[in-house]
Formats: structure tokens, C-alpha cells, sequence
């Protein structure tokens, strides 16, 4: 059984497959940026849809989990604007899926976590998620090397979009209770 995890977002789209064992077949981030310069989200989608075609002649992929798009404020962080844009990307997205007749699951981002690490939070004591969780795929996939910033050390934060679609593929494991 295969499982396509993905994580969308307006700028990064991640993309995970593995099988229910965590053995990652594909493992990567399209950066929507180098595709379409001028923003458009319309043509975001096209580079999307383009992706997942290429996925779907390449595997037999039986489950598809989408982590839900962000949908509440974050302080100093994201504004009403933003929640929406990514919330109308995330949508479009879906409809591509379903015009294909691909069938997937909305997964929240604690429950990609509780699938993923065993809790549905970072700890208290870890200052970022994004970093926490891309460490912890390092420990569990250390055959997959991150991409790092220039200075060699950081995780570039394109990778984290890849770790959250690992993340949401680990969701297979809660199949037993889905429709």
C-alpha cells in the first residue's frame, strides 16, 4: 500500500510517498516560486496538477492525506489575507484532485503530528516545530539528506513542507477508523 502525504502551501508544496512501514519511495518539495514568478494562483495549480499526474503514472498510490490549510491567527504571524489565499489555494488543489477522481483524506496538523511522533504537540522545551519535526524525520530517515541553508547547518525551510507531507502520510495508520 502506497500513500501520498502533501502539504500545500502558496509558496512550497511537499510531497511524501511511502509505504505503511515508512519506506519513502519520493520525498520532495515543489517550489511554487521557480514555477510561476508572477504569483499567479491559477498557474500554481496547473504546476500542481502537472505534479500529481507525473505521481500517478509513476505509482500505484492507494491512500492520499492533505494536511487542512492553516485556518486561525498565529501571533505576529499570519494575517486574514494570508489565511484566505491559502485557503483558496488549498481548495483549488482539492478540486483537482476530485476532477480526477482521486479520493483523499483532510488531515489536521495535531493529528499528522500524533501519527508522525507519537504526540500531537512539539515539547515545551523545543522553540520551533518546523525544526523539531524536521529533526526528528533525520533521526527516523537519515538515508534522506535535508537540504541546509549556506551555512550548512540550518534546514532550508523549503525541506519543512517535504517533512510536514511525511508527517501526514503517517496518517495510514489511523485507516482503521476512516471511511
Amino acid at each position: 500500500m502506497l500513500i501520498l502525504g502533501i502539504d500545500i502551501s502558496t509558496t512550497n508544496i511537499g510531497f511524501c510517498i511511502a509505504d505503511q512501514d515508512d519506506n519513502i519511495k519520493e520525498f520532495f518539495t515543489v517550489e511554487l516560486n521557480k514555477y510561476v514568478p508572477d504569483k499567479n494562483i491559477f498557474k500554481k495549480v496547473d504546476v500542481f496538477e502537472k505534479t500529481i499526474e507525473i505521481l500517478f503514472k509513476k505509482y500505484e498510490i492507494d491512500h492520499v492525506f492533505i494536511e487542512q490549510a492553516l485556518s486561525f491567527f498565529k501571533e505576529g504571524g499570519s494575517m486574514a489575507a494570508t489565511i484566505i489565499l491559502l485557503n483558496q489555494f488549498n481548495i483549488l488543489c482539492q478540486y483537482v484532485l476530485t476532477k480526477k477522481g482521486i479520493k483523499y483524506h483532510m488531515v489536521a496538523s495535531q493529528t499528522a503530528l500524533k501519527c508522525s511522533t507519537g504526540v500531537g504537540r512539539k515539547p515545551a522545551y523545543e522553540k520551533d516545530k518546523k525544526i523539531w519535526l524536521s529533526k526528528l524525520f533525520e533521526q527516523k530517515h537519515p538515508e534522506i539528506e535535508l537540504k541546509r541553508k549556506k551555512d550548512g547547518v540550518e534546514i532550508h525551510p523549503t525541506m519543512f513542507d517535504a517533512v510536514d507531507a511525511w508527517a501526514v502520510s503517517r496518517c495510514s495508520i489511523a485507516l482503521a477508523t476512516l471511511d
